[in-house]
């Protein structure tokens, strides 16, 4: 069996059982808590952060688990409380060999299966009106946009209620709180003015003689 997932851990009599981390446990059965009560995900980010709570692999690390951990930026972010909200395991089935079969009931549960489900719908309906509501235009500038006060990369979001235009807004503030940073935002049709007249001045002094 590979690496236990965040709060369990492998039963030192057969490394093939999992039981719960009791401290680990703690913070992925407040995870489905706070999704279940319909917390977002970028929320439960901000909440994790602000309580100053291990990420799984400064947790890992603490404990002095085998394997090859890369620390990041030592924040929580939205892929890893995601992926620990659509991780089955946590419901007490084990998922299996490359055609990901199912075994249920192999270890205890650390969120029961009907709350589980619940939240997956939550996800493949906030997915479904992505896709058929939101027809955004192409991101051309995705990861370029830079927040002047904390150095992030910026979100580029829609108008309100779907307007025909777009801006820059900075998701520190949403993720880790505004001691992290005071929350930056930008039209994107000003960044590209910012850019049009950087190119232009460029140009005239580059390439335009007066000859």
């Amino acid at each position: 069996m590979p690496r236990a997932p965040f709060d369990y851990q492998k039963s030192e009599s057969n490394h093939d059982k999992l039981i719960p981390d009791p401290k680990a446990a703690i913070v992925v059965r407040k995870i489905f808590e706070l999704a279940s009560n319909s917390t977002g995900v970028t929320a439960i980010v901000r909440y994790l952060n602000e309580k100053n709570i291990p990420t799984p692999i400064q947790y890992a690390r603490s404990k002095e688990l085998a394997g090859n951990y890369e620390d990041g930026n030592g924040d929580w972010n939205s892929r890893s409380v995601k992926y620990i909200l659509t991780n089955r395991t946590y419901t007490g089935m084990l998922i299996q060999g490359k055609e990901k079969s199912a075994v249920a009931a192999t270890h205890e549960p650390l969120v029961d299966t009907d709350t589980f489900d619940a939240i997956q719908r939550s996800f493949q309906a906030k997915a479904f009106n992505l896709a058929t509501k939101s027809q955004s235009t192409e991101n051309v500038l995705k990861g370029k946009v830079i927040c002047g006060c904390c150095g992030g990369k910026m979100q580029r979001k829609r108008g309100t209620n779907h307007a025909d235009w777009y801006f820059f807004t900075g998701i520190t503030k949403n993720l880790l709180g505004v001691g992290k940073c005071t929350g930056m935002y930008v039209r994107e049709e000003d960044v590209f003015h910012a850019i049009y007249h950087q190119l232009k001045l460029y140009v005239n002094e580059h390439f335009i003689s007066d000859s």
